[in-house]
């Protein structure tokens, strides 16, 4: 997880302007925080003293075994981005626009495409029933989630921690009782009118894509205009630390060692 710890420092060096642009600051000191706190929690490994043996296969032959496992994750993380791209997308006209209604719109249709649109997978389990988890597939989170842990290697292991943090924070609870986390998610920000207040209860939350819950069911509900569009611009600056974090996962299968 060295790698990826330098990798994430490099990150939030690069992204200030983007950082400013989704309305949130943290973005990036986030991302590498969570990344240093996850990746502290792995014992170093001590560098190899010997050499390969002469007969033994060499390093490069083995990095390029194929391992179909490995490449299903690859394609699992690959679709984990795109969700996570579609959702930004849904959010671009109110960052474009300082419009309340269309604030609250995008915030809706986001908030649908995160956890719980019939018409297609999920990124986060949430508020579809049993029947339309069937029939649209399972989300994202659980699915990813799944493919790592029969997973060999530091690609499986790293991307079970990263999903856990800085992504979804209490995973067990959003495997086991992914409606209950999603009420109390929604219910935590209910209520709250100011910008101030709003954001000290969700970075109170657990994990990026809770806080992302949280401020676009506000954005969605609040009855107050400056409110709904701020909050749109902060969900979007936790999809971005989701975002990064999965490129981090990039950067890790295309490294091939994951150390």
């Amino acid at each position: 997880m060295r790698g990826v710890r330098a990798a994430a420092r490099a990150r939030a060096a690069a992204r200030p302007r983007s950082a400013a642009r989704s309305g949130t600051g943290l973005v990036a000191t986030v991302l590498a925080g969570a990344l240093l706190v996850t990746a502290c929690t792995e014992p170093e490994l001590a560098e190899p003293e010997q050499q390969p043996e002469a007969d033994s296969e060499p390093l490069e032959a083995q990095a390029e075994d194929p391992d179909p496992a490995r490449d299903t994750l690859v394609e699992y993380v690959e679709d984990f981005a795109a969700s996570i791209s579609e959702v930004r997308a849904l959010l671009t006209p109110a960052l474009d626009a300082d419009d309340p209604q269309v604030a609250r719109d995008a915030a809706d249709a986001a908030f649908e495409a995160f956890v719980g649109d019939e018409e297609g997978r999920t990124v986060f389990p949430g508020q579809l029933s049993d029947a339309e988890r069937d029939a649209a597939g399972e989300d994202a989170l659980r699915a990813t989630l799944a493919q790592a842990r029969d997973t060999d290697g530091d690609l499986g292991s790293a991307t079970v921690n990263i999903l856990r943090d800085p992504i979804a924070g209490d995973l067990g609870a959003w495997e086991r009782d992914p409606e209950g986390m999603l009420a109390g998610t929604v219910a935590a920000v209910d209520g709250i009118e100011d910008l101030d207040a709003a954001t000290e209860v969700v970075m109170n939350l657990d994990g990026e894509g809770t806080r992302v819950i949280a401020w676009l069911a506000l954005a969605r509900d609040t009855p107050d205009d400056r409110l709904a569009v701020d909050a749109v611009a902060r969900a979007d600056g936790h999809l971005e630390v989701i975002a990064l974090a999965l490129e981090l996962l990039s950067d890790e299968r295309d490294d091939g060692s994951g150390s």
